[in-house]
């Protein structure tokens, strides 16, 4: 089979999709990965939360005054986040926006906000005060503010595996910025080594059809004498398997989601399904996990 690849910025993050295609499919495949692309690049931009001009800057301006019209995609993510946010009863909510603004490691120059300002901020994080009328969303009280940053780009992984699917591709493999989906035959995906450099791999763990997701505290932390992380735990040895392992799903959207929740209820408090028979392999020894 012959192979395409194609290599763009979006999501804050760089994107990969490699697609195996029969020679008569070559043009249709081109075709597909250009609307791809342009679509979520589109995403990127509609859901940029650093940005004042997107929809979801305009919505967070808007805040406690006005609703704002958006576009479909950024409606479904909005929805989905919703969803999820109260389903986790607020464990994963995408109405943290105030708190990210304050733990903005790459422009607060690694300082730590101090805990008044933060419990001031969590009074504004409630996605229950996200009304969506139509095409329009508004957030009910001015200072709230919207981050798709924890699920658009699961959404945009999904969307790129169900665009490749309708057009007969049965071979793919989607990597945006470490969140891989693979179509196809069953494929060994490397996992980042927390403790070292970028790159260097722990161990790997094999996927088909599946999504494989993996957060850990080797990005996005605070120095303050010790790491300070994104999410805000306590790093134990315990946490940190849990932290590194992936969460396997068909849908990413829903996998990303659990590993979010996961992580924030800690060790002890997940439901060990979703690890399920996922076959692990650690500097050559392999170990199956079961509920």
């Amino acid at each position: 089979m012959n192979t395409k690849e194609v290599t763009f910025f979006a999501l804050g993050t760089v994107n990969k999709i490699k697609v195996y295609y029969h020679k008569e499919e070559e043009e249709m495949v081109s075709d597909t990965l250009d609307l791809i692309v342009e679509r979520i690049q589109n995403i990127s931009h509609a859901c940029n939360y650093y940005d004042e001009h997107s929809e979801v800057g305009l919505i967070n301006s808007f805040a406690g005054e006005k609703k704002d019209r958006v576009s479909n995609d950024t409606l479904r993510i909005i929805q989905k986040g919703k969803d999820y946010s109260i389903k986790t009863n607020g464990l994963f909510d995408i109405t943290t926006g105030v708190l990210t603004k304050l733990w903005d490691v790459n422009h607060n120059d690694g300082k730590l906000p101090s805990l008044f300002k933060i419990h001031q901020a969590k009074k504004l994080v409630n996605a229950q005060d996200i009304s969506i009328e139509g095409h329009s969303v508004f957030l009910k009280r001015k200072g709230q503010m919207i981050d798709l940053g924890s699920i658009a780009k699961g959404y945009c992984a999904d969307l790129t595996k169900e665009i490749l699917l309708s057009e007969g591709i049965t071979e793919a493999f989607i990597n945006y910025g470490g969140t891989v989906i693979t179509i196809g035959q069953k494929r060994r995906i490397g996992i980042q080594d927390p403790f070292q450099k970028q790159g260097m791999i722990m161990g790997s763990i094999e996927a088909q059809n599946q999504a494989v997701v993996t957060s850990g505290d080797y990005e996005h932390y605070i120095m303050k004498g010790k790491k300070v992380l994104k999410i805000g735990i306590v790093i134990t040895i315990i946490t940190v398997i849990v932290l590194i392992i992936v969460i396997l799903r068909l849908l990413h959207v829903n996998s990303e989601k659990n590993e979010e929740s996961i992580v924030i209820n800690g060790a002890a408090d997940y439901d060990r399904s979703i690890l399920e028979n996922i076959n692990i392999e650690f500097d050559g020894l392999t170990d199956e996990i079961k509920s």
